[in-house]
């Protein structure tokens, strides 16, 4: 996708329900994008209550991200509804409605 919020938030969604913590510093890294760039979205994101900012307990220098909540479970149905919707297209197009 062209947009690095939306990256890093399905980039968070895989994680989260793959149960793995990301750093900060990775999420960046994967967004494709300057590093600035990439924090003032996280910090923008951040402040609307769409991700979730964890500590590190073990080192007090790194950070992970994850998704609220509430965004965990849109981003759910999101996909869900794509899934089932190219699911159904593929199934007009075969004939098989």
């Amino acid at each position: 996708f062209a947009d690095p919020c939306w990256d890093m938030m399905l980039d968070l969604f895989a994680a989260q329900a793959a149960n793995v913590d990301v750093p900060i510093s990775s999420l960046v890294a994967g967004a494709m994008v300057p590093q600035t760039t990439a924090l003032r979205r996280i910090r923008r994101l951040v402040s609307a209550g769409e991700l979730i900012a964890l500590a590190d307990p073990r080192d007090g220098r790194r950070t992970y991200l994850r998704l609220s909540d509430p965004l965990f479970v849109k981003l759910s149905q999101l996909l869900l509804e794509w899934h089932r919707s190219d699911a159904n297209l593929g199934s007009e197009i075969d004939g098989r409605k």
